[in-house]
């Protein structure tokens, strides 16, 4: 763009300034006075033992005071000088510098495409490493195939950005997208240039190497991981049908039940993956369930097998209190019931404590009240104290 500027102002100072062999030697100040009885005169003048300068609304003309040197300045990115303009006609000079003035800002072109330029050269490494990534991506993505055309297609792609950052560098920002590679080729050489088609190839190829590899890894990762949960599901599976196994051995007593329930699953895990992944830190819920009130407790798969005996003696014991907790509490009358941690009630956990208590419904409060002195939240503590001694 700079050297279209300066074959646009040697054009224009050849076609004005065609009288070089005047006899008599002028100065910077006899062509100041020239521009003074033109119609369009200097915005400002400034001069100094050295030169002058004749400011314009688009150029800045500076003059050495023997005339031998005229810089020509339209903004700091383009600059020019003519050298011995000493034996030039003054007229046809101070027309250079007018016609300078009037037909620079005709000149647009030079500035939208130098503008484009500085703005592509700006933004062209980030377009090739933002392709890149996006087809690194798809092919990473579970909709992508491993088909010739996908890769065809992000080939040419490649290409074009190549061959659009030789323009740039060449300060063409005209680069204009192909279809093909015998395009891209043909394009390239219009615009005397010489890609490194074979190079370009290499280092295409390389990157989708390096992409399959990555899937492939990946792909391996998440066999092996699922294999393990599969692993780690069945386990699980083993350990809690165990224990269910033993429970079912106890005759229970009526409206009283006891269950298992798994709780392994990482939430957290979500993530880093798909989906929640099985994890061995995880828990077993047992739930003791007495009409509808229930509380539960938690064991860890790894001390399931050496806590069994325990569990299994609180569960007996539990079940031989169940008769006689449902006794006094029809006695007590039915505005009296048995509440389980499903409930969070403050005042009968603040009173009674986990996990059972006996409490009475408030319509006046619209809460549940705790009723520690009746018959039958005596039975619910010592129903409370032996499942606690499970927590110990």
């Amino acid at each position: 763009m700079i050297k279209e500027f300066f074959d646009n102002v040697q054009k224009l100072f050849d076609e004005t300034v065609q009288d070089k062999s005047v006899q008599s030697c002028h100065t910077a100040a006899d062509l100041l006075a020239v521009l003074h009885r033109k119609v369009t005169q200097p915005i400002q003048v400034m001069t100094d033992d050295t030169c002058a300068r004749a400011i314009y609304y688009n150029v800045s003309v500076t003059m050495a005071n023997d005339l031998s040197s005229m810089g020509i300045s339209y903004n700091s990115d383009y600059q020019m000088t003519f050298h011995g303009l000493t034996s030039c006609d003054l007229h046809q000079l101070s027309e250079f510098i007018l016609a300078l003035e009037r037909d620079i800002p005709r000149w647009r072109h030079i500035w939208l495409a130098d503008d484009k330029l500085r703005k592509a050269k700006a933004n062209i490494g980030e377009r090739v490493r933002s392709s890149m990534l996006q087809f690194r991506n798809d092919w990473m993505s579970e909709r992508a195939y491993d088909d010739e055309r996908k890769i065809e297609l992000f080939r040419i792609k490649y290409y074009n950005l190549q061959a659009c950052k030789m323009c740039l560098d060449n300060g063409n920002p005209f680069w204009e997208n192909k279809k093909t590679e015998a395009e891209i080729l043909e394009e390239c050489r219009t615009l005397h240039m010489d890609p490194p088609m074979e190079q370009w190839y290499i280092d295409f190829t390389d990157y989708v190497d390096k992409c399959k590899q990555l899937r492939n890894e990946r792909d391996r990762k998440r066999e092996e991981q699922k294999r393990e949960q599969e692993k780690m599901r069945h386990l699980i599976r083993i350990k809690q049908l165990k224990l269910e196994a033993l429970i079912k051995t106890i005759e229970f007593h009526d409206n009283f039940s006891v269950t298992v329930e798994q709780h392994f699953l990482d939430y957290n895990a979500r993530f880093f993956s798909r989906r929640p992944l099985l994890t061995m830190d995880g828990l077993f819920i047992i739930r003791f369930k007495i009409d509808s009130a229930s509380t539960r407790f938690s064991v860890k798969y790894k001390d399931v097998d050496l806590r069994i005996p325990a569990i299994m003696s609180v569960i007996k014991r539990v079940n031989d209190m169940v008769p006689e907790l449902l006794t006094t509490l029809i006695n007590e009358g039915r505005e009296y019931h048995l509440s389980g941690d499903g409930i969070y009630l403050e005042q009968a956990l603040g009173e009674m404590g986990r996990p059972f208590c006996i409490v009475e419904y408030s319509d006046q409060d619209e809460c549940a009240l705790a009723c520690p002195n009746l018959a039958s939240s005596r039975v619910v503590s010592r129903i409370n104290a032996v499942i606690r001694e499970l927590e110990q």
